[in-house]
């Protein structure tokens, strides 16, 4: 009687999917290998089943012939038992052919492995490298079951952390939110980017603060179950385990996250403790893997690794890749896991080693490399054995995994097979095997493949990433790289790896429709800055894209309007010291400025503008004396300008760089003045933006148009001034300014954005224009329904609030004034919602409730005291003595 014979993952899945009639190429995108790979596995497969049951079996026939044979000799309804996945064929000869099984379960010592390997779990519904855990789950369930909120689970690297910690939330919780801690310290994405992130991802509006933020997420965590992955935690902790000070505010998160009326649990992963006396957390010792489980995992793996053998040359395994552990190679399991505690990863990694590269044998393995570096039990020295190996093995995949270490796998997790070909730039991986099949798609395949089989890489569906210690050692391996086989210099590797990692997120993201296309884009940046190429980082902030909702823009003003603020902020900051080129300069700092208005810093937005129009008024100065070939002339402008700023562009033609340059520039002259004025507004320092506005309609304006660029004037400014003048009581020139963008809006619709139709909505409530008013602020409200504007939606339904209130109807406004206050708070737009809770306090006053309308009044002097805005307190204070008085009289 001969031993049963196990299949192995892959063709278990093409027997179960063959029986369902699917093709081959639908196999392999399910299992995640290529279709060619596939039928090679059927082949064999078809093969092995045509000697067990002594008839020819191939795909076609797959269902006639076994069910033909099972007419025969057995009494199973087959297609049952694949369904099931328990098909278990016992031939004449007593060969068994089992469905894909993987030993799941932690064995328990004294249990032996022929005990073990009659517990099965199907490859479709659970992980197979999932291994030997039920204790640690047991123990998260027990933690759990006392209320724990924060568990740390605490283990070297390789243990096996982050693989639990998924596994377990996604087992608990329906959604889960990870924010994964960059591998270098100096990467670390600031925790309020990434609370801005994770609201987008939960459908919330991010707050202008980061306490508006945790307060909206800890809302959420009382509502709905939710599981939270923090993720390589280490690089934010000092020494003490205390984190560093530019990451405190993970310190406020953790506290949210443990407050007891969340219902969420959020798992933490770290090598090092985490030592802060405010966080309220338990402490998990994550264990190593026991011995059974690597005895288990090296019997079932090992076999699946090894290249099929033909009979004839068989030795320890038995007929077709069976392998048969002696005790032998089970003692020498054991030494390999006392060395390395238990390690997963470097269970996965050995077991990668052996089956590939000494054709299983363990113990000769062993006695190779006991002592070598792999000696010390530390995992990154497995893992610089494993480079050191791959470099004498396979030099060109080599090369590869030490470039693939300059990619973050940060905010974007995972990059695609593109990303990883687009690093195989050069003839110099050619040169390595002297062959030019390098450069053709099967043989960059194959260096991935060689990654892939040696557990390097890791990868899920197309999509692929470096464990973490893996890259770090990639990373530190590219800064050193100098081939004695080629003409690399030092260094020069680390550049061209990070310029095509550039080159490939610039290239593959067109249209910006989400966070996630954003991120992407802005991978980049990081890649320049890595390298200190500031001027490119600069250009990408600055390229322009197409967008789903406004055309084309900016990539600053797209992280603006996905609730991105924080992170294009910090970005910026990053490099604007160091850029030298006076056009990125200027565009930066506009950008900056509408970024730091946004976020209610008003004054350093100010500051921004200032700096960008000075900037690019020196630079255009110099550029003057050139010749006139190079300056933008009006059939160029009309043909060719770039309204960076604007959602309405002009037909896009072929230009020089110069032309362009220029064009921009100009743009951001006149771009960074109109958000002076707009900050003077937010200020309520009229007078100044009056003066303001009246440059940009002067002589700004006629200079334009001497220049043959009347093209660049921005209609916004009517609006704007139309506003301003309407606040200070000068009725005939803002209604002057109305009629102007009327009759241009009736020439071009395009130009109705939402923030037109709300300033011009509350210049006519100011001039008492009730229905044009009532018209132009529905019209932004529509305009932000459809644009996702909630900052001109809110401050529409309060200008509503006024209009309704000066129509006595007061119930109504008030219903108005909560909704846009309840919008306001929750993106945290402070000088919005002073105004809406000025506004309605008059509604309060004009129904004789004082106390409410004093309370009103009160949170608005205190938001505008943050805000720093003295003429909008006294505005307020004002309005205060003016109701005080019609009281008293």
């Amino acid at each position: 009687m001969h031993k049963g014979k196990h299949l192995d993952d892959l063709q278990s899945t093409i027997l179960r999917h063959s029986w369902d009639g699917d093709r081959y190429g639908e196999i392999a995108d399910r299992y995640g290998c290529t279709e060619g790979h596939a039928k090679d596995m059927g082949s064999q497969l078809w093969r092995l089943l045509s000697s067990t049951l002594g008839v020819k079996v191939n795909k076609r026939n797959l269902q006639t012939a076994l069910k033909r044979y099972l007419g025969k000799h057995l009494r199973q309804d087959l297609g049952y038992a694949i369904a099931q996945g328990q098909a278990y064929l016992q031939s004449d000869h007593g060969q068994a052919i089992p469905n894909p099984v993987i030993a799941n379960a932690e064995v328990p010592e004294n249990q032996s492995i022929a005990q073990n390997t009659t517990n099965h779990v199907s490859h479709e519904t659970a992980n197979p490298h999932f291994v030997g855990r039920s204790g640690a789950i047991a123990y998260l369930d027990h933690l759990s079951s006392l209320g724990t909120k924060v568990i740390l689970i605490q283990a070297q690297g390789g243990v096996g952390k982050t693989t639990l910690a998924r596994q377990y939330l996604q087992q608990k919780f329906a959604q889960v939110l990870e924010f994964a801690i960059a591998k270098e310290t100096s990467n670390i994405t600031s925790i309020e980017s990434l609370i801005e992130e994770r609201l987008q991802q939960l459908g919330l509006e991010p707050g202008r603060e980061f306490g508006i933020s945790l307060d909206r997420l800890k809302q959420k965590l009382a509502q709905t179950p939710i599981g939270i992955l923090i993720d390589n935690l280490e690089p934010a902790l000092d020494r003490h385990g205390k984190l560093i000070a530019p990451h405190r505010g993970y310190v406020e998160l953790l506290v949210t996250l443990s407050a007891p009326t969340v219902r969420s649990l959020t798992l933490i992963t770290s090598r090092d403790r985490l030592s802060e006396s405010a966080i309220k957390l338990r402490r998990y010792l994550l264990p190593g893997l026991a011995l059974s489980t690597w005895q288990s995992y090296f019997a079932n793996y090992l076999p699946k690794l090894r290249p099929f053998r033909p009979a004839d040359q068989v030795d320890q395994f038995d007929r077709y890749g069976e392998l048969d552990l002696d005790q032998l190679s089970l003692d020498t399991i054991a030494q390999m896991h006392q060395s390395y505690g238990g390690n997963a990863k470097a269970m996965d990694i050995l077991c990668s080693a052996i089956g590939h590269d000494f054709d299983g044998d363990v113990v000769g393995y062993w006695q190779e490399f006991q002592s070598a570096p792999l000696a010390q039990r530390d995992l990154a020295n497995l893992v610089t054995s494993q480079f050191d190996r791959l470099c004498s093995l396979d030099l060109a995949a080599y090369r590869l995994l030490c470039r693939l270490g300059c990619y973050r796998y940060q905010d974007v997790s995972t990059i695609p097979s593109e990303a990883v070909l687009a690093l195989l730039w050069d003839a110099s991986i050619n040169q390595v095997n002297q062959t030019n099949q390098a450069s053709q798609p099967g043989q960059q395949r194959r260096l991935i493949e060689s990654l892939r089989d040696r557990s390097l890489i890791e990868h899920h569906r197309g999509s692929y990433w470096l464990h973490p210690i893996i890259r770090a050692e990639a990373i530190a391996r590219l800064r050193q790289a100098n081939y004695e086989t080629s003409n690399i210099e030092p260094n020069s590797e680390l550049e061209l790896a990070h310029r095509a990692a550039a080159k490939f997120w610039t290239d593959s993201t067109n249209t910006i429709d989400t966070v996630e296309d954003a991120l992407r884009c802005f991978e980049a940046y990081y890649h320049y800055l890595a390298i200190e190429d500031y001027e490119a980082a600069a250009a990408v902030i600055l390229q322009r894209r197409h967008t789903k909702s406004t055309g084309i823009e900016r990539l600053g003003r797209t992280f603006y309007k996905l609730g991105l603020l924080k992170q294009m902020i910090t970005a910026i900051a990053q490099i604007i010291d160091k850029i030298q080129s006076a056009y990125h300069l200027s565009g930066l700092y506009g950008i900056w400025g509408v970024l730091y208005r946004l976020s209610g810093q008003i004054h350093a937005a100010i500051e921004c503008h200032q700096k960008s129009a000075a900037i690019a008024k020196r630079h255009l100065d110099r550029l003057a004396g050139q010749s006139a070939a190079t300056n933008p002339t009006k059939e160029t402008v009309s043909n060719q300008v770039e309204l960076a700023e604007q959602v309405e562009t002009v037909e896009q033609l072929k230009r020089s760089s110069a032309q362009l340059e220029l064009l921009n520039l100009k743009n951001w002259q006149q771009h960074a003045l109109l958000n002076i004025g707009i900050c003077q507004i937010e200020l309520w320092e009229l007078e100044a933006a009056k003066q303001t506005f009246t440059q940009l309609n002067s002589h700004n304006r006629q200079q334009l148009i001497a220049e043959d660029l009347a093209e660049l004037y921005n209609p916004s400014v009517d609006v704007f001034s139309a506003y301003v003048h309407s606040c200070l009581g000068d009725r005939p020139t803002a209604l002057k300014f109305i009629h102007d963008f009327d009759r241009k809006l009736h020439q071009n619709i395009s130009l109705g954005t939402g923030h037109r139709f709300l300033f011009l909505g509350l210049a006519y409530k100011n001039l008492g224009e009730i229905e044009p008013a009532f018209n132009m602020l529905n019209r932004a409200i529509d305009y932000a329904n459809q644009h996702h504007y909630t900052q001109v939606k809110a401050n529409a339904i309060s200008g509503l609030a006024a209009l309704e209130r000066s129509q006595h109807n007061y119930q109504t406004a008030l219903t108005h004034h909560q909704m846009a206050i309840e919008l306001l708070a929750q993106i945290g737009t402070k000088c919005d919602l002073a105004e809406a809770y000025y506004q309605l306090g008059h509604t309060y006053a004009a129904q004789n409730d004082q106390p409410q309308s004093r309370a009103s009044h009160n949170q608005a002097i205190k938001l505008f005291q943050e805000m720093q805005a003295p003429q909008q307190i006294k505005k307020v204070q004002r309005a205060l003595v003016q109701i005080d008085s019609s009281t008293n009289n």
